[in-house]
């Protein structure tokens, strides 16, 4: 097709097996939203409990893309993990109700590039990402799974996608007028570290077996004037430094496996200016977790996130993945509790403040491994100030909220 320019250069978008497919080879085959938001578990095998569970199944369909280009697709297969000491209430991937069958098995197709997991592989709790690269304007994918046990919480989990475009057709255009800075870092927002190529990351606290993952190689930094790439930006050790930016309103995009796009359209260098970002890739969650990354300017220095939680439930405590066994005993399970740098664990540690950031940009993140029933409040302080703060107004300031059904960016002061 030919050439078209996006005046925005589109989001990340998240692709739902199930509720995207066009073909559902099975009766109970339904939505993952027929459940509660948020909830623990998302697998392909899910339908409404008044059915029973599937033991085969078949899902597959064409997901539309806006724009023809170069795209980079990213999910994960999981399986569970058996202790005979853990609660029946334990939630996904530890399980006592039954071992996993080491023959159930989940096969895919996602536009010609094939997947093949068993429970075998997937044991004691592991995960395995995938990223490929395609070029088209269309996701066309086929996934079937199979089980021999009733029990659909010994069956293999398939994560949603995340679609990232990374080139349209246009040529990138010739640098023109004058220039400006761009400089900063790349971090973990689960952890505030650089991401650097060649160190391991480990990721997740929520009853996984560690997932470590080596980088192979450092984040790819770009940016974009609407939806067409403009030029690389040069990492190194998680930091770069680009001189001779063509003055404009860019677009910053980050990718990098086993972590979520970074997608930022307030990227804007001035002529004869430096423009300073800190870039924060939050890591793929696990099933049932969800992530909430405050980000702001270089002033003001410090703003605080807090987090009311609902009032702790008991089948949530004793199920709280938390590695912190002594912790989850001590919880006073009747009062509501408030994350913030006072108080660091909340839900017999299953909602925690991984970073506090007190030099501005962020990240400051809280994550959540375990949900309990109520609202929860999200609240964003400009630390030492009293009343209404000018200088929260001004901080630029975005939360980002990551779930396993979408990823949302809110604009602190407007939404």
């Amino acid at each position: 097709p030919p050439p078209v320019h996006l005046e925005h250069l589109p989001k990340p978008t998240t692709i739902n097996w199930v509720k995207h497919a066009t073909t559902k080879l099975s009766d109970t085959i339904q939505p993952t939203d027929t459940f509660p938001p948020l909830s623990a578990e998302t697998k392909l095998d899910n339908g409404p409990p008044s059915l029973p569970v599937n033991l085969d199944g078949v899902v597959q369909g064409v997901f539309k893309l806006p724009t023809f280009g170069t795209w980079t697709i990213q999910y994960y297969v999981a399986g569970p993990k058996w202790s005979p000491i853990a609660p029946e209430s334990m939630q996904f991937p530890l399980i006592s109700v039954a071992r996993p069958t080491y023959n159930d098995s989940i096969n895919g197709n996602v536009n010609g590039f094939k997947v093949h997991y068993t429970n075998t592989d997937m044991n004691h709790g592991k995960k395995f990402v995938y990223m490929h690269t395609f070029q088209g304007d269309e996701v066309r994918f086929k996934w079937d799974f199979y089980s021999s046990s009733p029990d659909r919480r010994t069956h293999p989990f398939l994560s949603h996608a995340e679609v990232t475009l990374v080139r349209d057709q246009n040529p990138p255009p010739e640098p023109s007028g004058k220039t400006g800075k761009l400089s900063g870092k790349v971090v973990n927002a689960e952890t505030g570290r650089r991401i650097k190529e060649g160190s391991t990351i480990r990721s997740g606290k929520s009853g996984w077996s560690p997932h470590r993952f080596r980088m192979e190689e450092e984040i790819s930094l770009m940016l974009f004037l609407g939806s067409t790439f403009v030029q690389k930006v040069p990492v190194k050790l998680g930091k770069f430094k680009l001189k001779g930016v063509p003055a404009g309103k860019y677009t910053c995009q980050a990718v990098g496996k086993n972590f979520y796009s970074y997608w930022d359209d307030q990227c804007e260098v001035t002529a004869g200016g430096n423009l300073v970002k800190t870039v924060s890739l939050s890591p793929i969650l696990n099933p049932g977790q969800a992530r909430i990354v405050l980000e702001w300017a270089r002033r003001p220095k410090d703003l605080d996130s807090y987090l009311s939680t609902p009032k702790q439930d008991s089948a949530v405590a004793n199920a709280a993945p938390h590695r912190n066994v002594h912790r989850r005993r001590r919880s006073r399970r009747s009062q509501e509790c408030v994350i913030s740098y006072r108080r660091k664990h909340c839900l017999a540690g299953s909602v925690r403040l991984d970073v506090d950031q007190r030099a501005g940009l962020g990240p400051e993140t809280i994550t959540l491994d375990a949900w309990s029933p109520g609202e929860y409040v999200y609240k964003v302080n400009h630390y030492g100030a009293r009343g209404k703060s000018k200088g929260l107004k001004a901080s630029k300031a975005e939360v980002t909220l990551y779930t396993q059904d979408y990823v949302k960016v809110f604009e602190v002061g407007k939404e």
